[in-house]
């Protein structure tokens, strides 16, 4: 186990923050640190006493070859105020996640581990497989109880310790139909699993993915559907007594839409495409009881058409990503929706803050905002830049404006934070034959 404190020391550097003029001082800044000797760190958890969960690159060494490796591509950790924790992998494993914290402080995400098979032949092949963990002071478990899936990940969990994920399962051995990723939940005790449908539900090829779980047991997630003859994806419903039935959401008629968070009100957050000949998403809001279709979230501006909804708390705040530049598509920010108005959060830290935030990905019930960015600081003389995990603190502070320049099309964020998000499928089934 590694320890790194980090510091709240937030260190004057001048960053090209281009909306002119910004804003700043209704959030501190925290720089939540990373993992000692690596140069990456992404909170992706955080639960209502603003304990905070992610993962991290690990530190680089040389090799017998001279040639410069990390020690491992990522580990699961705790970002606490007496000091960053690396939670480790498996015994087996290299990689790990933690992506989830509940009130109770049980952390939970995937973590990979390597063994070697035999065939009927005497050949041995090494496999990685992904499993479904729990991060407890150090110990790394595999939640109990999934019996019949593999490669099983973990994305959230609630307070009553129920836990949603996706696994492959082989629907139906005797057909030629390998093994499909499903939705699932369980109680991190590894009882009462229910392995979800997808919304064909006489498919045994379409997947399943749940994404989200709250207080009241109500899941949401996304799954392929066929439409007539398309292959489409919609966002569901279902919950933790009746996770075999999944309902499906609303959708703006194009081919994919995604339900990322559900807060304790029933309403849902994420995202869907905005046309059927795009790639390009909006964030959406949705309230479960009383909504009757999606209602989308503004852009800032018309031209800056993709967002994504990551996370919604109990007041109703959402937080994510959102595109703040044209023509390029890489320059995003993260951003907070609130009285129907949608805040680029780099106008509202502070000037000097050394930060470009790109990414919020998670909000609890008192307004603290996580997520990724750009860091910047200078050490020894050589400017150093790093994408770190952040936590915003509300202030209460008055707006303040900074002079910043002004160019032209762009804002602050980056294009690293779309991509992060493939971090969570990088380290699936994979085998080598060994000499």
């Amino acid at each position: 186990m590694k320890t790194k404190p980090f510091s709240r020391k937030l260190i004057a550097v001048s960053l090209a923050i281009t909306l002119n003029p910004a804003f700043a001082a209704p959030y501190d800044i925290i720089d939540l640190g990373k993992v000692e000797g690596g140069t990456n760190s992404f909170a992706y958890g955080i639960n209502n006493t603003g304990e905070t969960v992610g993962f991290g690159n690990g530190p680089l060494t040389t090799n017998s070859d001279g040639d410069q490796v990390r020690e491992f591509g990522s580990h699961a950790i705790q970002f606490a105020d007496a000091g960053l924790v690396d939670l480790g992998a498996l015994v087996d494993g290299t990689n790990s996640f933690a992506l989830s914290i509940n009130d109770s402080g049980v952390i939970v995400g995937y973590s990979d581990e390597t063994r070697t098979e035999t065939d009927s032949d005497g050949n041995q092949t090494q496999v990685t497989e992904n499993f479904a963990t729990m991060f407890n002071s150090g110990v790394v478990t595999k939640i109990p109880g999934l019996t019949g899936l593999t490669q099983t990940r973990v994305f959230n969990i609630n307070n009553n310790d129920f836990v949603v994920g996706t696994g492959r399962v082989d629907i139906d051995p005797d057909d030629s139909v390998v093994a499909v990723e499903r939705g699932f939940v369980i109680n991190t005790a590894g009882t009462g699993l229910e392995i979800m449908p997808s919304l064909t539900v006489d498919s045994v090829a379409r997947q399943s993915h749940a994404l989200s779980i709250n207080d009241m047991g109500n899941i949401v997630g996304w799954s392929e559907a066929d439409v007539d003859g398309v292959l489409v994806v919609r966002a569901f419903m279902t919950s933790v007594n009746a996770a075999t039935t999944l309902e499906e959401l609303p959708n703006l008629g194009t081919r994919v839409t995604i339900a990322r968070d559900i807060n304790n009100q029933g309403v849902i957050v994420g995202s869907a495409r905005h046309s059927t000949n795009s790639s390009r998403t909006v964030a959406f809001v949705y309230d479960s009881t009383n909504d009757s279709e999606l209602t989308r979230l503004p852009f800032f501006e018309s031209r800056f058409d993709n967002a994504i909804a990551n996370a919604i708390n109990d007041s109703g705040q959402i937080v994510g990503q959102a595109l703040v530049s044209v023509p390029t598509s890489g320059i995003n920010t993260g951003f907070l929706y609130e009285n129907n108005e949608l805040k680029n959060l780099n106008n509202l830290i502070p000037c000097d803050s050394g930060w470009r935030i790109d990414n919020a990905t998670n909000i609890n019930n008192n307004g603290e905002i996580i997520g990724h960015g750009l860091r910047t600081e200078v050490v020894a003389g050589e400017t150093i830049n790093e994408v770190r995990a952040f936590k915003l603190m509300p202030t209460g502070g008055t707006i303040e404006i900074c002079e910043t320049p002004d160019e032209g099309n762009n804002s602050s964020g980056g294009s690293f934070s779309w991509l992060v998000l493939g971090l969570l499928g990088l380290f699936g089934l994979r085998r080598r034959k060994i000499a």
